[in-house]
């Protein structure tokens, strides 16, 4: 048997739940049933993500679980002590072994939540496996998407290291911010800059949640950039703002006539003082590629400390709409 300690955190929580479970339908026995009940009950975990990617409606596997359990409460009820101890079955020792064997076999340091799910997937002529046999589910197949998962969820976080977003004055920064965007752009990056001059405030909260998705927050500081940010209504003060509630990698491109003694003075006082403190490029017109490469190769590798938090595809398709009209305009200025 597993020591505890050799679970996941999302497992243990699993296996915590069970025992709520066990409560709720007023039952002595935790057999795989509820183990399963509880694993569809978490959110934001492997075996939910593999479930649902492979089509299975886990409210309606929810429902069913509940029809099984009251099925069978009748045999393994409460006497009505609150202290009557809870057994596992022989079923539910043998789903949490086979979990032990899964992890090795996946080779994975702790017993997770999809480890549980494939042990439970071992069953045969039982409510349980008659249940997965009806969602389509089986252990290879349920496996092959497990391991598809985890290397898209590989990529995307090589992918998420090289996401940035410039935050820029355009009056002062205009054509820096999409020199830095191109050549981040050429060297695999996946950046967010916006160069439309009048939006309708709808776009507002995307841009936003723009800085909560991606890791790295450049902020280009030329000459009378900050002069504006004296308002709380000014929108580079709202992006520096929320990149400092996020915790963002913020990185300060200092243009050469920037004066920080000066331009920092227009900084709110309670943040001030923190944003003098961030290490940033100086960016000098004739060692543009120099600045670039100290910029890609120190500033943009340093570990992200906050949360990212991902955005619904809907706003991805209209992120990346707007991308590809940063990119003709800014195509289109470069030819003219």
């Amino acid at each position: 048997m597993a020591s505890f300690e050799d679970f996941s955190q999302q497992a243990k929580d699993l296996i915590a739940r069970t025992y709520d479970i066990v409560q709720r339908y007023k039952i002595n026995t935790v057999d795989t049933s509820e183990l399963l009940l509880a694993l569809v009950e978490q959110t934001d975990t492997a075996a939910i993500f593999t479930l649902k990617r492979m089509g299975v409606d886990i409210f309606k596997m929810q429902e069913k679980l509940d029809e099984i359990i009251i099925s069978t409460s009748k045999y393994r009820s409460l006497k009505g002590d609150k202290d009557e101890q809870l057994f596992m079955t022989p079923r539910s020792k043998q789903v949490i072994d086979l979990s032990v064997e899964g992890a090795k076999n996946l080779q994975d340091e702790f017993i997770s939540t999809e480890h549980i799910l494939l042990a439970i997937l071992s069953e045969q002529n039982t409510e349980i496996s008659k249940l997965m046999v009806a969602n389509h589910l089986n252990r290879n197949s349920v496996e092959k998407n497990i391991k598809n998962l985890r290397e898209e969820d590989i990529k995307r976080k090589i992918d998420i290291e090289k996401s940035v977003f410039i935050s820029y004055r355009r009056t002062t920064s205009m054509y820096l911010a999409r020199s830095i965007f191109m050549d981040l752009q050429a060297h695999g990056y996946n950046v967010f800059l916006d160069v439309n001059t009048i939006d309708n405030g709808a776009f507002d909260q995307i841009i936003l949640n723009q800085i909560a998705a991606r890791p790295h927050f450049i902020i280009l500081l030329s000459q009378g950039c900050l002069e504006r940010c004296e308002s709380s209504n000014d929108w580079l003060r709202r992006e520096i703002e929320e990149a400092i509630r996020l915790k963002r990698n913020i990185v300060p491109i200092i243009e050469e006539k920037f004066n920080a003694e000066k331009e920092f003075n227009y900084l709110p006082e309670e943040w001030r003082d923190k944003f003098a403190r961030y290490n940033g490029v100086r960016l000098l017109h004739d060692y543009f590629e120099a600045g670039m490469d100290k910029l890609r190769t120190r500033f943009l590798k340093q570990p992200l400390d906050g949360m990212l938090v991902p955005v619904s595809k809907e706003e991805q398709e209209i992120v990346r709409l707007r991308m590809e009209h940063t990119n003709k305009t800014i195509q289109s200025n470069t030819e003219n």
